[in-house]
């Protein structure tokens, strides 16, 4: 998941080598669909990506970032330069969303 991070955090480029477009890349993490009135605390959804904004120091940090089957989350937060992957396990119910929540109360206010 990091490697695919990466590869999005760098607009597509990978070690030198423009790898996806930059068009794509931006298209993907584009709002295409609203969502929140779906899911509370996400705003849009791009092409697999969604996108919200996150608050921790009195500071709103813009995110993208995909959730997977197992509470597998991979943020990517690209004005600070940074992706963190979660792999979880939790192969028995929905997408826990309570992980935004611990990563916007522990692992943002880090960053200071």
């Amino acid at each position: 998941m990091g490697k695919n991070g990466y590869l999005f955090l760098n607009e597509g480029s990978w070690d030198n080598n423009q790898i996806i477009t930059r068009e794509w890349i931006s298209e993907s993490i584009a709002p295409h669909i609203q969502t929140d009135d779906l899911i509370p605390q996400s705003d849009s959804y791009g092409y697999q990506w969604w996108i919200m904004d996150f608050h921790a120091n009195n500071q709103t940090y813009k995110c993208f970032f995909a959730a997977g089957w197992g509470d597998q989350f991979m943020f990517i937060y690209p004005d600070q330069e940074m992706i963190i992957t979660i792999n979880s396990g939790n192969f028995a119910g929905a997408v826990n969303m309570s992980i935004i929540g611990f990563v916007e109360k522990y692992i943002l206010p880090g960053l200071i």
